[in-house]
């Protein structure tokens, strides 16, 4: 499980970051160049990225947050049967392509790394802020806490905190669009980055599971 839909128990959720379906971080399609992973978990989540299509020069994914790499060469539409896509599975540390139920390992398409999850912990799931229209500076009530920059808080999507000025005070990513004072969660989520020259895929999937010790 990796958001709440409503059906959560309150010992669920409170050994948990499960979040509330609306606020799941859209999934990359295709041409995503930059995405965000959340990983409701308190342990790190190995991750599978699924992938079809054309990587051109050499395809690289990276994990900003943990600063982990991955790079994938070779994979053309020619190179793989229709319906077929590449697995990089970091759990296995295997690079495979799969179609079907059939699996057919394929290192000579891996040049580098694995990407795995950072836990979203440290955790806040409520926090009074107060925000103003089109200021990307955020006040509560001496709740801000120095470990809390780069990590995101949900306010009419998530942004990412880049300056804690001091326990009363905070700076966004973006400005807020509207003004008032809100309730938000505080936590770590996962900057997902692909780059490479002349790739044109035509899937881009990650999937993982949360894990709580």
């Amino acid at each position: 499980m990796k958001s709440d839909d409503g059906s959560c128990d309150a010992r669920t959720l409170a050994r948990t970051g499960l979040l509330p379906v609306a606020m799941t971080p859209a999934l990359p399609s295709a041409s995503s160049a930059s995405f965000l992973l959340y990983n409701p978990g308190t342990e790190w989540a190995h991750t599978v990225f699924r992938i079809a299509g054309n990587v051109g020069d050499g395809m690289l994914i990276r994990n900003l947050t943990t600063g982990q790499r991955c790079k994938i060469v070779n994979l053309t539409e020619e190179s793989l049967l229709p319906g077929a896509h590449l697995e990089l599975d970091s759990g296995m540390g295997q690079t495979r392509i799969a179609l079907g139920d059939s699996h057919e390992l394929a290192f000579a398409m891996h040049d580098e790394g694995y990407i795995e999850l950072a836990p979203c912990t440290p955790f806040e799931r409520s926090i009074a802020i107060s925000h103003t229209e089109s200021s990307n500076i955020v006040t509560s009530e001496g709740l801000f806490l120095p470990h809390m920059a780069g990590q995101f808080l949900y306010l009419d999507g998530w942004k990412k905190i880049r300056q804690i000025t001091d326990a009363h005070s905070a700076i966004l990513s973006d400005k807020a669009t509207r003004s008032g004072t809100t309730d938000v969660p505080i936590v770590t989520m996962n900057e997902i980055e692909i780059s490479g020259e002349n790739r044109t895929l035509t899937m881009l999937e990650a999937d993982y599971t949360p894990r709580v010790r």
